[in-house]
């Protein structure tokens, strides 16, 4: 590890430990409770009786997640930079290093995956808001659901 360190330029600490000096808005364990305080508020929502919920009470709600959401959706783009970045000045001299690159190539689809899912989930949200309909509100839940699993469990883990 050390002497990947060094050919990488990281700290002997590894890569997690400069990343997170380097990177703001690197997820968190807080970011993650952010997530599951939404999850939490998105399962009580689609919990509600909309035959009672008002239009002005459904477009709240929305809002609420929408806002909420869009800080977690910048920190998603964050990742792909950092990503990126990473890829751009890391030297393919060895097949260590050659392998390094290649576990931040997959990390980087990952992500982009993520975001893509993470950019229909805020537009079907927006949908709803507008509409002031549902949609598919379990399909969408099923969504955010399998978001939050990918999320946390794929991308979080640093290279």
């Amino acid at each position: 590890m050390e002497l990947e360190s060094q050919m990488l330029n990281l700290p002997p600490e590894g890569p997690s430990k400069q990343l997170k000096q380097e990177q703001p808005n690197n997820v968190t364990e807080l970011e993650t409770g952010e997530l599951a305080g939404v999850m939490s508020r998105v399962n009580k929502f689609w919990d509600t009786p909309f035959e009672t919920t008002t239009t002005e009470e459904i477009n709240q709600t929305v809002d609420n997640f929408l806002t909420e959401l869009k800080p977690l959706r910048t920190r998603i783009d964050d990742k792909v930079k950092l990503y990126e970045f990473q890829l751009k000045d890391l030297p393919v001299t060895s097949k260590q290093i050659k392998e390094v690159n290649e576990g931040i190539k997959d990390r980087l689809e990952m992500v982009r995956e993520v975001q893509s899912k993470f950019d229909t989930l805020l537009v079907k949200l927006e949908a709803v808001r507008k509409e002031n309909n549902l949609l598919k509100k379990d399909d969408l839940l099923d969504e955010v659901k399998n978001l939050w699993e990918k999320f946390y469990s794929e991308t979080v883990v640093e290279v």
